[in-house]
């Protein structure tokens, strides 16, 4: 289909939903150009009067052809044409519907190993723009969505600039898309292998790929690499990388800070503490914002289980982003306060003055513990071993268009996209019906005339 800058170059609200249709147009040209061609005149055997009566007719006949081409032919051209142009499929852009399409991107680990010269999600992306801008109308809008990255939109089939890299993590990596969120109507998933569960609506773009041998995993500077087969460590591979705690002014965060240094030397991380407007000295394996919010405050006590845990909190909460996982508090009032936000590389919290932990320190330790993994970011070129495997044969599938407008009156109040098409194929076959009508009144005439 024509872009709409292409349409708007072309003089205005005008185009063609499948321009290649035009190319039949070379059939009602072909048609008049045989209705056109010389015959030869007929060679007969004079002596008898019959054949000089047949000769009579034979140059009457050739008169009528030279006098011009017959009405029935011409019907017969333009039921031609007009059955092009519907195939063709006429638009004017005022009555063109405009549709959301959705693109959910998966961003886990697997979707970063290299297929060829390109990663898979590369792959993915290349096989969407191809497979979705054939789709596109020149008014359709793509929302993009991927787990921990704000929503996006766009009027092409390629994600926006930048979108797919945000600062801060580095690779962008995420968990995977809950696929059954968003089994809708021109939906796309973009991934690196079949989803567990088939779609109903929604269509696959996957690359697939073999299995990708490297690393898997990292303890301080140490690597542990998979070859295909066997696990091997390699010593002192990786620069140091740092835990960054940042905190707003004034918050008391002294027992985080202790906690924060324990979990850091287990994993051989260098804990950093450093005020909120300062940039780390190196890239984070992971960052914990205490308080950098400001608003006001009220006491808390929360906890999860066997623990609790008191201080001041924003009266807000925490603000989580799209795709965060969140851990809420339930105030006396009822009202669900926001406590932590967690996301790959970042973890943010909405206390202000944090005290000693009360009940379980295992309990305690082990959540918090886990929170911290979750967010933890891989050192560069790390994948998991369960990443790594085959993703199978790479396939293509459409979802069914979809039903929602970004102006459901102006839809709604627009004439129907397909009615030029269905006015036209009807146009054709009456023209065709009065092209077979004068034959058949010429035959008939041509026989009393005899």
């Amino acid at each position: 289909m024509l872009s709409l800058s292409q349409t708007i170059e072309a003089g205005g609200a005008f185009l063609w939903e499948r321009p290649l249709g035009l190319l039949a147009l070379l059939l009602p040209l072909l048609l008049f150009l045989l209705s056109r061609r010389k015959r030869r005149p007929p060679v007969l055997a004079t002596g008898t009067l019959a054949l000089w009566k047949e000769i009579g007719t034979a140059s009457r006949n050739a008169a009528r052809r030279r006098a011009g081409t017959p009405l029935a032919t011409w019907l017969a051209i333009a039921a031609l044409a007009s059955a092009t142009l519907a195939l063709a499929g006429p638009r004017f852009l005022g009555e063109l519907s405009p549709r959301y399409w959705t693109v959910v991107v998966d961003r886990s680990p697997s979707t970063s190993l290299a297929l060829g010269g390109e990663t898979r999600l590369e792959d993915s992306l290349a096989r969407l723009a191809a497979r979705l801008g054939e789709r596109l109308g020149p008014l359709d809008r793509v929302r993009w969505v991927s787990p921990g990255l704000a929503l996006e939109e766009t009027g092409g089939a390629s994600p926006p600039p930048g979108w797919l890299a945000p600062g801060g993590a580095p690779g962008g990596f995420a968990s995977e898309p809950r696929w059954d969120l968003y089994d809708d109507e021109g939906t796309y998933w973009v991934t690196d292998h079949a989803p567990e569960t088939a779609p109903r609506k929604a269509g696959v773009i996957a690359s697939g790929g073999p299995a990708v041998p490297g690393a898997i995993s990292s303890h301080g500077r140490d690597l542990l690499l998979w070859d295909g087969s066997e696990v091997s460590r390699v010593v002192d591979a990786l620069a140091p990388r740092a835990l960054v705690l940042r905190t707003g002014e004034g918050v008391e965060a002294e027992p985080l800070r202790a906690f924060l240094g324990v979990f850091a030397r287990e994993r051989g991380l260098v804990l950093l503490a450093e005020p909120r407007d300062e940039p780390p000295a190196q890239t984070p394996a992971l960052t914990v914002e205490v308080g950098l919010d400001s608003g006001a405050l009220v006491p808390l006590v929360a906890g999860r289980g066997r623990w609790r845990w008191s201080g001041r909190v924003l009266a807000a909460g925490v603000e989580a982003r799209e795709g965060d996982a969140v851990l809420w508090s339930a105030l006396d009032a009822g009202v669900e306060l926001p406590l932590l936000a967690s996301a790959p590389g970042r973890l943010s919290l909405a206390w202000h003055g944090i005290g000693e932990p009360e009940g379980d320190p295992v309990a305690f330790a082990l959540d918090w513990s886990r929170w911290l993994e979750d967010a933890l970011l891989p050192a560069p070129g790390v994948v998991p071993l369960a990443e790594r495997g085959a993703a199978g044969e790479g396939f293509e599938s459409d979802p069914t268009s979809p039903g929602s407008f970004a102006d459901p009156e102006a839809a709604a109040s627009s004439s129907s996209p397909g009615r030029w098409d269905s006015r036209l194929a009807l146009l054709a076959a009456l023209l065709a019906l009065a092209a077979v009508a004068a034959r058949q009144i010429v035959l008939d005439t041509r026989e009393t005339g005899r």
